[in-house]
């Protein structure tokens, strides 16, 4: 497969004849040559098997179909697919083709009355021979019907295929039931048959050598049953049936050119006023969408003939031959495809497509002197002058020829930077270094003015008042004060020095716009300077180039800026980010179909404003160059305009400019998986993986295949669309498992989208470990687990408990026995027993707080030393002492906490009072806060104080206060993640009345750690209930403190409780009294 998108050969002409050594001939000689045209030209460098072309159909999907003498070839505007025998074809030349849109396939004809037939449901080829396999002649033409396809041969008549019409709804095999019939031309017909039409279910218009006939099927021949009189003896290559609502056919004939048939008794010559085409071989016809008739000939090139069918009254006819771009001068064949592009095949030299007729070319070889066109002048009608930069040269249209002559001899040769016609029919004439010149044509007398200093002129205009301005490179404005007959310098001026002015533009409201590099945008108007640097969207524009629209819109081009539509009530800005081209504008206009027209180095911008459409041409769409020059563009008398260019004329024509209102048809190219190209197997399923995938798509469409733009999603993975862009490809990586589908919609070069996705689904298996049941397994093997764990311990502890049971039976034996004379001394010993738990207990509690309590503080010390030992050195005095102090400080703290130990497991024995006295609430709080504070900075935690009263008093006891403090400050750095805040306060009471004394005053350390459930926070305080986790370092704790705390809490005649959200965090509260100052 050969892909040549990018390659077709752009042609409005192959090669250029320079003039040179003709320019001192320039001003005798006059040129007549037709406009050159621009096409897409394809041959076999560009993937044809051959460059004879016997025919070119399209099908309903809109793939194009070659046929050649060396293979078929497809074509859907990227790629060129060939086909040959050994892909099935009965033979590699092809006679004929035509498409089969009911059987969805392109039916081929071959020599010896072979047929073959491609199928594009699954891309298979047939192969039909004739019924008496021995024919000798070759399928000239193929008819096809909805219930059967007719063959014409070279001189044995017909024959048949017929299908029964339930195998026409086989999109899979349309040859599971048909039927070859055979009908021989009568032996008395001599005639070589060239071409075919149904005239009626049995009746068929046949075009031969020797005329055209009326042929029927009579006893299973092919008779002649009338000759058509008025074509006698004259051969016929084309029957075309008439489109427009007409009826009859178009009739083309050897050296006789074309009949218009009617029906078998009105037929009579068409066109036979037009000498151009009256004696033409003509080998083929097309009667395009708008009527207009294209006529191929042998030899002679190509006509397309637009008339009045009714009065057959010729408007034009335009002649194409290699003069003006064709390959070759013979066409075989002509083709006109759904987007209304025609498409020429020719005997030698491939097919071409000819581009939008909107543009006409004229170049060196149309008679063009210089191609280099700097200015524009319409004079009248039929006459435009060419400033170049050479001289001045005319376009003269007469009749379909355009002639190009010298203008004016007087005038030394030069480079004409602009051309203006005054209200009394004088040119003016603006050059390059040459000055400024007047030419009087009624007088043939050419004046150069002195008046004006500067000998490049860039512009010239005139005022509602035929008032002269002028442009110029270096000494500024000046003005022709035509009532005065006088010219006067108007800039520069004392206060504004301006002096270089690239362009000037009078507009509708008598303003005189000026354009110059060395000044923001401005206009002169009542004899002073508006300069619009005031307006935001202007402070620092440039102006290049000026238009006005139908609506008064003033446009300005500009150096970089882009585009601006400016009026009294808006101002908008368009750049290349709207789809402009370039920033940097050359000319701008408006055209008669209210678009407007930028031209730039970078390419020619068409911007339909009520849209804001932006399409961009380029030498690919059948310009010669884009290449602008600043003051080439003139509108003529039908609205159109002209471009002048560094490499020729441009003429565009909006009556043949046309919106493509098809829509384009999306195809997936190509799949790649892990770079692996794949088909697109349908319900793909793959397995499980971390999958890269590459879809690759295009669009069949023949326009401007390079301009066709995408958007594209993946459904499952991201259902937002792309960006539009001109990528055909999308790419993802890392795809999960999944169900996905992938979907691309395209839009052509004039904006419309694609109605329909091109679509593609496929999935990505779920691994075994993600599957339901594989997860319902592990849970089940885990439940089993569990449940076996809970019943050997249990099993364990029953054992435990019949031991200990029998060993209580034989204590109790001996207790008995013995019980009158050890009763005193049981009871002693149970009493002893007693105070033995209730020790036991107590040393319980006060190791796990030993352990709970200390770990805080010897863990600061801890790091201190460690970090003192290692970078000891590293120190100053003043640190060491500093880290000394701190270490002494823990040091008392951890002595306050083992004070508090030991007073907390007195008052376990009943051995400890509390003392409650009025105390400063917020000394205790910042006082814990400093002992853990390290601890904190550790873990890099926020402990923070919130706003409180220091005034509060309450009635507690220190030692139990600063215990209740420390261990709930601990708990929350200790379930609190890193950069976590810890946060301690005191709320008063906000329930209490005079009524209820006392007031209560609540502390609350609330943190913002891992919080816990409801079922655990019913639990931290009940003694027997003995909960312990650990904290978000791993830190591991007894889960006795809080229960340490409801004790100490209740001592102080208050209470604690907890508020906590799982994930959020949690808030320990607990009350005292307010304490009174005595």
């Amino acid at each position: 497969m050969n892909s040549f998108g990018s390659h077709a050969k752009y042609y409005y002409m192959k090669h250029y004849i320079h003039y040179f050594f003709l320019f001192p001939f320039l001003f005798f000689v006059q040129y007549s040559f037709a406009q050159s045209i621009g096409l897409r030209h394809y041959d076999v460098d560009e993937g044809l098997p051959q460059g004879d072309i016997y025919g070119i159909t399209q099908d309903k999907n809109g793939f194009l179909w070659i046929a050649t003498g060396n293979g078929l070839s497809r074509f859907d505007g990227h790629d060129m697919q060939p086909f040959t025998q050994s892909d099935g074809l009965a033979d590699n030349f092809i006679t004929t083709l035509a498409t089969d849109s009911v059987r969805n396939g392109t039916w081929l004809g071959h020599p010896q009355g072979v047929l073959s037939y491609h199928h594009k449901q699954n891309d298979s080829i047939w192969s039909i021979t004739s019924p008496t396999q021995n024919l000798l002649s070759r399928v000239q033409q193929i008819y096809v019907e909805e219930e059967k396809v007719w063959a014409l041969t070279e001189r044995e008549g017909v024959f048949k295929v017929s299908f029964n019409k339930m195998d026409n709804q086989d999109s899979d095999n349309p040859f599971l039931h048909y039927q070859i019939s055979y009908f021989p031309l009568v032996s008395t017909h001599t005639e070589r048959c060239n071409v075919f039409e149904k005239l009626s279910s049995n009746e068929f218009l046949v075009g031969t050598d020797s005329g055209l006939f009326v042929a029927s099927i009579k006893d299973e021949k092919f008779i002649f049953t009338q000759q058509i009189k008025e074509l006698k003896g004259i051969e016929v290559h084309s029957i075309v049936r008439k489109k427009q609502g007409q009826i009859g056919f178009w009739i083309g004939t050897k050296d006789n050119g074309v009949y218009n048939f009617f029906s078998t008794s009105n037929i009579k010559k068409a066109f036979s006023s037009r000498p151009e085409v009256a004696k033409e071989h003509v080998t083929s016809i097309l009667e395009d969408k708008r009527g207009k008739l294209w006529i191929g000939t042998k030899n002679n090139g190509l006509f397309r003939i637009e008339s009045i069918k009714k009065e057959e009254k010729v408007i034009s006819i335009e002649h194409y031959t290699t003069n003006n771009g064709l390959p070759s001068s013979s066409i075989s064949c002509i083709l006109q495809d759904y987007e209304g592009s025609i498409w020429i095949g020719t005997e030698s030299n491939g097919f071409v497509q000819m581009l939008n007729e909107m543009f006409e070319i004229y170049t060196y070889t149309h008679g063009l002197p210089s191609e280099n066109v700097l200015s524009t002048l319409r004079l009248d009608e039929n006459t435009l002058l060419l400033g170049t930069d050479q001289n001045i040269t005319s376009l003269i249209k007469q009749g379909d020829s355009t002639i190009f002559k010298p203008y004016l001899a007087a005038l030394p040769q030069t480079i004409v930077r602009t051309l203006f016609k005054d209200s009394l029919g004088k040119i003016w004439i603006g050059t390059e270094k040459k000055g400024l010149f007047i030419y009087e044509p009624t007088t043939n007398i050419l004046k150069s003015i002195k008046d004006v200093p500067d000998k490049t002129i860039n512009k010239i205009t005139a005022d509602d008042d035929g008032n002269i301005w002028i442009a110029t490179n270096s000494w500024g404005l000046f003005k022709y004060i035509k009532s005065e007959n006088r010219f006067i310098q108007i800039l520069p001026t004392k206060t504004v020095q301006l002096s270089r002015i690239q362009n000037i533009y009078k507009d509708k409201q008598n303003r005189i716009w000026i354009a110059s590099s060395d000044y923001t945008l401005s206009y002169w108007k009542d004899d002073k300077l508006t300069v619009l640097d005031a307006i935001p969207e202007f402070s620092q524009v440039k102006a290049t180039c000026f238009t006005e629209d139908a609506e008064n819109t003033l446009w300005i081009g500009s150096e970089g800026s882009g585009v601006f539509a400016y009026s009294e009530q808006s101002i908008k800005k368009y750049t290349t980010a709207n789809g402009l081209a370039s920033n940097y504008s050359y000319f701008i206009a408006a055209d008669r179909n209210y678009n407007i027209w930028i031209g730039s180095r970078k390419g020619i911008t068409r911007l339909r404003p009520k849209d804001d459409l932006a399409k961009i041409y380029h030498q690919s769409d059948g310009l010669i160059g884009t290449e602008a020059n600043r003051s080439a563009i003139e509108k003529d008398f039908n609205g159109d305009l002209w471009f002048g260019t560094t490499r020729g004329l441009i003429h565009y024509i909006g009556q043949n400019d046309h919106i493509n209102l098809v829509r384009p048809k999306v195809i997936l190219s190509g799949l790649r998986i892990f770079g692996e190209e794949r088909n697109f197997e349908k319900d793909l399923v793959l397995p499980y993986d971390d999958y890269s995938l590459r879809f690759d798509f295009k669009t069949i469409t023949f326009r401007y295949p390079e301009k066709v733009k995408f958007k594209y999603r993946l459904k499952g993975f991201d259902n937002n669309w792309s960006e539009v862009m001109t990528q055909n490809f999308a790419y993802y990586s890392h795809l999960e498992d999944g169900d996905y589908e992938f979907e691309v919609l395209a839009t052509n070069d004039d904006g419309i989208w694609a109605n329909v996705p091109a679509t593609y689904s496929f999935t990505i298996a779920t691994p075994i470990w993600k599957k339901t049941w594989f997860l319902t397994f592990l849970a089940l093997i885990a439940f089993m687990l569990l449940v076996g764990y809970v019943r050997m311990r249990t099993n364990s502890l029953e054992k435990k408990r019949k031991i200990l049971e029998l060993e209580v039976e034989k204590q109790t034996e001996k207790l008995k026995a013995q019980n009158q004379e050890l009763a005193v001394t049981n009871s002693l010993l149970k009493e002893s027993e007693n105070e033995l738990s209730q020790s036991n207990s107590i040393k319980d509690r006060m190791f796990s707080i030993i352990s709970h309590d200390l770990r805080a503080p010897l863990a600061t010390l801890q790091n201190f030393l460690k970090m003192f030992i290692s970078y000891r050195n590293a120190f100053t005095d003043e640190e060491i002492t500093k880290i000394t102090r701190d270490i002494n400080k823990s040091l008392g703290n951890v002595g306050d906490l083992l004070e508090n130990l030991l007073q907390w497991s007195r008052a376990q024995m009943g051995h400890l009072e509390s003392e409650l006295e009025p105390l400063f609430v917020t000394d205790y709080i910042q006082k814990n806060i400093e002992l853990l504070l390290p601890t904190a900075k550790n873990k890099q935690i926020n402990l923070q104080v919130s706003a409180m009263d220091e005034s509060l008093l309450v009635d507690a006891d220190p030692n139990l206060l600063n215990f209740i403090l420390r261990n709930l400050i601990s708990n929350a750095i200790k379930f609190t993640d890193v950069e976590g805040t810890v946060t301690v306060g005191t709320v008063l009471d906000i329930h209490h009345s005079e009524k209820n004394p006392p007031k209560m005053i609540h502390v609350f350390v609330k943190d913002t750690g891992v919080g816990m459930s409801d079922e655990i926070a019913k639990k931290i305080f009940i003694t027997d209930q003995h909960v312990t986790t650990r904290g978000t370092a791993n830190e591991k704790g007894t889960g006795l403190g809080l229960m340490v705390c409801k004790e100490f809490a209740e001592k102080q005649h208050g209470k604690i409780w907890v508020e906590s959200v799982e994930g959020e965090g949690t808030t320990f509260t607990f009350s005292m009294r307010e304490g009174k100052m005595k």
